[in-house]
C-alpha cells in the first residue's frame, strides 16, 4: 500500500474519530529551544522512564498508583510512559481495552501528582518474537511473514540482546517490510497512533508522544517519512501535542551524530538517547568523560540546528557499575550545562533480585525491591523547574571534600509570566544545616514543605538565586 492510500484511509478514520474535544497537551508547548507552559514560563523536565518490565507480560509496571508517590517526592515533574503495541493490538484491529485503561490510569495518576507524561511507543529489536526472543514491542502478527519467528525469552540468556538484535536478519527484514508497508503493518501503526492521540488528548498532563523508540532503518528514506505521516495523523486529532523525535539507534552511543533531516512540522523536540557503550558493557566508569562530552556536543548541535528543545529520553547505568554515581553526576551536569530536559532509565517498582528490571536481565532500576533508592545510580537532585523568563545558567554543586550541595540559577526575568520555581529540598540537600538563599534583583523564599524555592520580581532583566547551606558563625547564618 502506498503512502497516498495510507493517508486516505487515515483521513477517513479522522472523520470517524472527530476533533471536537480540546487537547490536554496544550498545557505545555515548544517555543524555540524551550518547553513553555500556559503562563509562558520555561519548564525544564526531569524525570524517569516507567518502567523496565513494561516490555513483557503483563506489560503494566505500576500495580498501585501509590507507587508513583516517591517520584513526585524526589522532585520529578515528568515520566516517559512505555506503551507496548503487542499488549494492546493482539491481532489486527482487535484491541485490549483493559491494557489501555491501565496505562491511562498511570498517566492520570502521574498528572495528579504534578508530573507531565510522554507516551512512548516502545520497541527493541522489533518484537519479542525476533532478536533471539530478546526483543519487545511489535506484535507477532506484525513480524514479516518471510521471517522465522523466535520463541520469546527475555530472560538472563538475553543479556547480549544488543548483539542478537544487530545480527538478526529477520529483525532487519521486518523493519524493512514495515517501512515499505509490504504487509500493511505501517498503515496499522499509523492507525494506532491516531487512536492513541485521540484517546489521550483529553487526559491532562499527556503533553505528547515519542513516536518510536530506538528505531532501525534509513533515517532519510524511511524514518523521516514515517515521522511526517505519524505527525499528520496525530495532529489531525491532537493538534497541540508535542512530538518527540529520535534518530537511528546507532546514534545512542554518542559518537555518531544523527543525519535525520529536520521535520516539516512544528512543536517537536529532539529526543535522542545516550549510553556510554564502554560503561554499559564493562560496568566500569573510569572517570574519563570523553564519550559523554562528544555525545552532548552532537546532541546540542542538532537541537540548535533545528531550534528545538533537547530532551534526553534515556540515559543511565547498571546499578553494579563501578564509580556509577560519578558517571551519573556527569550526565546530570551535562543536562544542567545544556539547560536540557531528560528522563533517566528507569523506575521499576517491581524490581526483584532475580528478575532485576524484568527484561533481559537488565539492572538499571533506580529502586530496589523495597522501593529504596539505589544510590549507586540515582540521587535526588535540585534543578530549576519553572523559569519566568529565559534561563541562562544552571549550576548544581555536589557535596565533596571541598564543596557542599548547592544550586544556582541565572535568568533573564519576565515579570508578566509569574514566579520562578527551583526544586531544592532542604532536608535532602543540607540535612539539619539551615539553608542560605542568595539573590540578585529578586525576592525568593522556601515553600511550607521546604522543598521548593519560589522567586518573584516586578522588574525585568538579569536575575540570580543560589541556594546553599549556611556557614554558621556565632549562631548567625552567612
Amino acid at each position: 500500500m502506498n503512502r497516498f492510500s495510507q493517508i486516505t484511509i487515515l483521513f477517513a478514520l479522522t472523520l470517524f474519530l472527530g476533533t471536537s474535544a480540546a487537547s490536554a497537551s496544550s498545557v505545555l508547548r515548544v517555543q524555540g529551544r524551550n518547553f513553555v507552559d500556559s503562563q509562558n514560563r520555561v519548564v525544564l523536565l526531569r524525570g524517569v522512564n516507567v518502567a523496565g518490565n513494561s516490555k513483557v507480560p503483563p506489560y503494566v509496571p505500576i500495580t498501585n498508583l501509590s507507587q508513583l508517590d516517591p517520584l513526585a517526592a524526589w522532585g520529578m515533574n515528568v515520566i516517559r510512559l512505555l506503551f507496548t503495541w503487542e499488549a494492546y493490538e493482539t491481532s489486527p484491529g482487535v484491541y485490549n481495552q483493559t491494557y489501555l485503561n491501565q496505562i491511562t490510569a498511570i498517566a492520570d495518576g502521574a498528572w495528579a501528582r504534578g508530573m507531565y507524561v510522554i507516551v512512548d511507543f516502545h520497541q527493541d529489536g522489533f518484537s519479542r518474537y525476533l532478536s533471539g526472543g530478546c526483543g519487545d514491542g511489535f506484535p507477532l502478527w506484525a513480524v514479516s511473514p518471510d521471517a522465522t519467528p523466535d520463541t520469546p525469552d527475555n530472560g538472563p540468556n538475553c543479556a547480549d540482546w544488543g548483539v542478537k538484535m544487530s545480527l538478526d536478519p529477520d529483525m532487519h527484514l521486518s523493519f524493512s517490510d514495515f517501512y515499505a508497508d509490504e504487509h500493511g503493518v505501517r498503515t496499522r501503526f499509523l492507525i494506532l497512533w491516531q487512536m492513541l492521540a485521540n484517546h489521550f488528548k483529553t487526559h491532562p498532563g499527556v503533553i505528547g508522544y515519542d513516536i518510536i523508540n530506538e528505531p532501525w532503518g534509513w533515517e532519510g528514506a524511511e524514518l523521516a517519512p514515517l515521522y511526517e505521516d505519524a505527525a499528520t495523523v496525530i495532529r489531525a486529532v491532537d493538534p497541540s501535542a508535542i512530538l518527540f523525535i529520535e534518530g537511528h539507534i546507532s546514534t545512542n552511543g554518542g559518537a555518531i551524530p544523527t543525519t535525520l533531516p529536520k521535520p516539516s512540522f512544528s512543536n517537536f523536540a529532539f529526543a535522542p538517547h545516550f549510553y556510554d557503550a564502554g560503561v554499559l558493557s564493562t560496568k566500569i566508569y573510569s572517570g574519563i568523560g570523553t564519550a559523554t562530552d562528544l555525545a552532548f556536543w552532537n546532541m546540542n548541535n542538532k537541537a540548535a540546528e533545528w531550534n528545538v528543545p533537547l530532551f534526553l529520553g534515556e540515559f543511565g547505568a547498571f546499578a553494579t557499575t563501578w564509580n556509577g554515581n560519578a558517571y551519573m553526576d556527569l550526565q546530570y551536569q551535562k543536562l544542567n550545562e545544556s539547560l536540557a530536559s531528560g528522563t533517566q532509565w528507569n523506575y521499576t517498582p517491581g524490581w526483584t533480585p532475580t528478575a532485576k528490571d524484568g527484561w533481559n536481565g537488565e539492572d538499571l532500576s533506580i529502586v530496589d525491591n523495597f522501593g529504596n533508592i539505589r544510590g549507586e545510580i540515582f540521587q535526588v537532585r535540585p534543578y530549576a523547574q519553572k523559569v519566568s523568563g529565559t534561563p541562562t545558567q544552571l549550576t548544581v554543586t555536589e557535596a565533596g571534600l571541598l564543596s557542599s550541595n548547592s544550586v544556582e540559577l541565572k535568568w533573564n526575568h519576565t515579570p508578566s509570566t509569574g514566579s520562578t520555581v527551583v526544586f531544592a529540598p532542604k532536608q535532602v540537600l543540607f540535612g539539619s544545616t539551615p539553608a542560605k538563599i542568595e539573590t540578585s534583583g529578586v525576592s525568593c523564599s522556601y515553600n511550607g514543605a521546604n522543598t521548593h524555592v519560589t522567586c518573584t520580581s516586578s522588574s525585568s532583566g538579569s536575575k540570580r538565586v543560589k541556594v546553599r547551606p549556611c556557614t554558621m558563625i556565632f549562631g548567625a547564618c552567612f
